[in-house]
């Protein structure tokens, strides 16, 4: 009765391959208390390109790069009441010698006023903070097992007390090599 969401029952995709109005992955499993709902984005015929909808917000995202590039846009955060959703990408297989994964904002390419607070932690016990930019790369030879995680923290409608920011979304990087952010 006051208008908020107070369970999510994700279905299995019985429309071809696609998610409401996510084209180009293909559903994994639904869930409900048991499992997390999963995609699957596969580049394996050729490079693929997604926009992610806030409607799966909590979706674990697998990512195959192993033959083709993956592009990724993340859903614009018009407000604060999107503030807080988010989405976990694993690598699922190494990254291709002449290929990449990259996640971008909404915004990516625009006015670089997004930006992503990217936390780098690679295999070999390297960490970094990167502040400043629109779009992560997930480089080249990257092995299996890569986990990036993004969650929406400013919108559109609330920029920073600078006044320069728009979107900001946090990303934490679990890596066999480093996730750069750089605008595009």
């Amino acid at each position: 009765s006051d208008n908020e969401e107070d369970a999510r029952i994700v279905d299995a995709s019985p429309d071809g391959g696609e998610t409401g109005p996510i084209s180009n992955t293909i559903p994994l499993a639904p869930g409900f208390g048991y499992n997390r709902p999963c995609l699957l984005i596969d580049a394996a015929a050729g490079d693929k390109s997604v926009t992610l909808t806030q409607e799966i917000s909590g979706y674990l995202i697998l990512l195959n790069a192993a033959a083709n590039d993956i592009t990724i846009t993340l859903p614009e955060i018009t407000s604060d009441a999107l503030v807080g959703i988010h989405y976990e990408f694993v690598v699922i297989a190494a990254v291709n010698a002449s290929k990449s994964i990259t996640i971008k904002t909404a915004g990516a390419g625009d006015d670089n006023n997004d930006n992503f607070f990217l936390h780098n932690v690679t295999t070999g016990g390297t960490r970094s903070f990167d502040g400043d930019g629109d779009t992560l790369t997930i480089p080249s030879n990257t092995a299996a097992g890569a986990f990036i995680e993004c969650t929406a923290i400013t919108s559109d409608s609330n920029p920073s007390s600078a006044g320069t920011l728009e979107e900001v979304w946090l990303a934490k990087s679990v890596s066999s090599l480093a996730v750069t952010c750089g605008d595009s």
